[in-house]
Parts: structure tokens; sequence; C-alpha cells
């Protein structure tokens, strides 16, 4: 498979939202710059952890997909001839986690409703179950560490093994596979949040915003860290409402 056809088959994995205007020039350079929590002007939420908390535990699986997926994919044989598909593999990874986690979220709270007789009956008030549903989120939040997330993690490293077929070794990557379980964990408990926070999908931005992006320069040469020209994003921006939280690191 040829870098761009592996790079497309991954993104085939993940839909964009509508386009955003171009953002000004940018003088981040380090990844390590990502996180920073405005956490001192917003009050924690009423359940779950702490908004700072939670950015900083996404912060950390960050690090992890910097410190051991990516080596751990660049060393793999079959994908030296294609180094930049590391990245769309890492990106793909946490942007399907949270879409796994989020649908195991419905999946679990519709079952809860189904088996206490709250699914489609008209005979439920819907401030019963308002209650039931407040009661199982609550539920989910406390035991967010170590609720069972095997079918959530299964569905990401499905999706992308079947998209990249022609690169059996990654079922064998462990450092892969942590990174998928560190990623359902932070998506989540993410997602788990009142409000949720959410990984920003606007990935068609071209220019680098200093608000929302920060430029991975491991391996890069001058020119790329010149540029404020975004050839791809490495991992998502991640977003409190319409204030970034955690700044979407790129190439460029």
């Amino acid at each position: 498979m040829s870098f761009s056809r592996g790079c497309d088959a991954v993104l085939g994995l993940m839909t964009a939202e509508q386009p955003s205007t171009p953002a000004p020039r940018s003088t981040a350079d380090s990844a390590s710059d990502g996180y920073h929590s405005d956490s001192d002007e917003h009050a924690p939420s009423e359940t779950g952890p702490d908004r700072s908390k939670l950015v900083s535990f996404y912060a950390s699986v960050w690090a992890r997909a910097a410190d051991e997926a990516l080596p751990a994919l660049g060393a793999l044989e079959p994908l030296r001839q294609t180094p930049h598909l590391k990245y769309k593999i890492v990106f793909s990874v946490v942007v399907l986690s949270f879409r796994a986690a989020i649908s195991l979220r419905d999946r679990r709270l519709a079952e809860a409703k189904s088996l206490l007789g709250a699914a489609d009956s008209s005979d439920v008030r819907p401030a019963a179950v308002s209650r039931l549903v407040s009661a199982a989120t609550k539920m989910m939040q406390e035991t967010a560490q170590t609720f069972p997330l095997g079918d959530a993690e299964r569905t990401v490293v499905n999706q992308v093994l079947n998209t990249l077929r022609e690169y059996p070794c990654l079922g064998a990557c462990a450092p892969l596979h942590a990174l998928v379980a560190a990623s359902c964990r932070a998506a989540w408990m993410v997602s788990l949040h009142s409000p949720p926070l959410r990984i920003d999908t606007d990935f068609t931005p071209v220019v680098m915003n200093p608000e929302k992006h920060v430029r991975f320069s491991a391996g890069t040469d001058a020119r790329d860290r010149r540029s404020d020209l975004i050839k791809s994003f490495v991992w998502p921006a991640l977003m409190d409402g319409p204030r970034c939280v955690f700044r979407a690191v790129v190439l460029t």
C-alpha cells in the first residue's frame, strides 16, 4: 500500500465537520506546550473529576503516544517506507476511541432503560426516565477508571487493522494496543464529564493558530519548523465548549 493510499484509508475512518476560517501565524514550537489549562477560570463539574484533571489525563495519553507508540510504529519494518503513516495511525486511534467510547456510553444507558422498562414506554413519566439516566450516568462516572471498555478497545483495533490489512504487523504492536486502551479510557472519562468535553474534529485549517495548534517538531528539519502551513494532524485538540484546553499537535 502506498503512503497516499495508506493515509486515505486511515482518514477514511474519520469525517470532518464544517471548515473554519484560516488562523493567524503561530509561535508554538514544542509539542510539550500542547497542554494549557484554563481551570482557574472555571469551577469544577458537579459530577465526575474536575475539568483540569481530565485535561491532564488527555495530555498524559498524548505523552504515551509520543514516547511509546510513535517510536514503536516507526521501528516496524513495513512502515519504514511510509514514515508519515505512523502519525495517521496514532491520530486515527484517538479519534476512533472517542467515537467508540461515546457509542458504548449510549448503549449502556439504553440497556439500563430497557432493563427497567423505561425504553419506548408511554407509561413512564419523562421525569422518571431522566432520573434513571442521571443515576446511571453518575454510576458510570464513579467507576470511570475501572469500567470495562473491552468492547470499545476491540472496535478501535479492528477498525484500524481491517483498514490497514496490508500491515499485519500492527496487530502485534504492543505499544499501539496500549495506546488504544489509554485513549479509550481517556475518551470514556471525558465523555462522561458534565458538560462533556470533546475533541475538535475540524481538521480543515491549513495555517497554524497559536490558540489551537502546536507544532510536533521531532524529526523535522528547519524548514518545517519555520513553516506555519499544516501538512497533517498528529493529535486532535480538546475543547471545553468553544474554548481549546489542549492544543492539536500538527506537522508543518
